[in-house]
């Protein structure tokens, strides 16, 4: 993906590798490594299926690594002592 500046950056679970309409039962965590100077500039939304980066908060000459780690709720619950 191309980072510019001229709009947010949005990175998306779409349906094409997940069904979101059930996203309420999962817990979505996002990283970016390495973190933005202020990673307040970087918002979950609907969920957490989208990971929003706000524009002017990428370093230049800077590759980044976005990861979504996926779990559902009840069995993270059953895998629990």
């Amino acid at each position: 993906m191309l980072i510019t500046d001229v709009k947010n950056t949005v990175f998306t679970i779409s349906n094409a590798n997940f069904d979101v309409t059930d996203i309420a039962d999962f817990t979505v965590y996002w990283q970016l490594d390495p973190q933005l100077k202020d990673m307040n500039q970087a918002t979950v939304l609907q969920q957490g299926a989208l990971f929003q980066v706000n524009k002017g908060s990428w370093s230049a000459d800077t590759s980044y690594t976005v990861t979504a780690t996926i779990s559902h709720k009840a069995l993270d619950q059953l895998s629990k002592s």
